[in-house]
């Protein structure tokens, strides 16, 4: 169903889950994946313990998800994935920041 209003350049793109192989959710075939550890595009500038901390209860977070996403036409973010991590602590809901997006980005 396309609502009336729908244009192409406000397009979305759905992403759904599936089983993939191992060799698959490694760094180099620039995976988007939910859960385990995530694939770095690269081992330099990564996030520092302290930065991967809650702002409220200041407990690590944990991996949730990342998204390849590249930008097009632009060589500093050829490759680009966004890192999402989040507060393990089951009350927080959005609105106390409870998660933390880390853009990992490389050029060509």
């Amino acid at each position: 169903f396309l609502h009336q209003s729908w244009r192409p350049e406000r397009s979305v793109v759905l992403g759904f889950l599936e089983e993939a192989e191992p060799w698959r959710l490694r760094s180099p075939q620039f995976p988007s994946k939910v859960g385990g550890k995530p694939a770095w595009l690269s081992q330099r500038g990564l996030p520092s313990l302290p930065e991967l901390e809650c702002e409220t209860c200041r407990l690590p977070m944990v991996f949730l998800l990342q998204v390849y996403a590249p930008v097009s036409g632009q060589d500093r973010t050829f490759h680009r994935t966004l890192f999402l991590f989040c507060c393990k602590t089951p009350e927080k809901g959005l609105r106390e920041r409870g998660f933390i997006l880390w853009i990992g980005q490389t050029s060509v």
